[in-house]
């Protein structure tokens, strides 16, 4: 995945969340999203292209960014057994997290995600 790919789906992608009108301190931040198997390789690197753009776009920084590949379900979710797993390590304001976790909820490619603070 190219960084000019992520800067140029930062200038797309809308943030209702804008880091400079909040005085806020920033966070170590851990993201670990599946992605569904069944689209394509190219859909796949554009979906972690876009969610690395979005927290780029809330005044995050990415620090790692690495496709785990996929790995089978324990039990099946929405009609799937396996899926692309991601994990990004990024650091962040507090108050973009939750607008960071409301893009996931709304993104159609991602099945699960969860945040956890450093």
């Amino acid at each position: 995945m190219s960084k000019s790919l992520v800067k140029q789906l930062a200038n797309q992608i809308p943030c209702s969340f804008r880091a400079k009108d909040h005085k806020e301190r920033e966070m170590k931040y851990e993201l670990y999203y599946i992605i569904k198997s069944n689209t394509s390789d190219e859909a796949k690197e554009q979906t972690i292209a876009k969610v690395n753009a979005f927290i780029e776009k809330c005044g995050g920084k990415i620090e790692s960014s690495e496709n785990q590949g996929n790995k089978k379900f324990a039990y099946e979710i929405n009609k799937m057994r396996e899926g692309t797993y991601v994990l990004t390590y990024f650091t962040a304001p507090t108050a973009a997290v939750a607008t960071i976790n409301r893009e996931l909820n709304i993104n159609e490619n991602v099945i699960r995600h969860m945040i956890v603070a450093k």
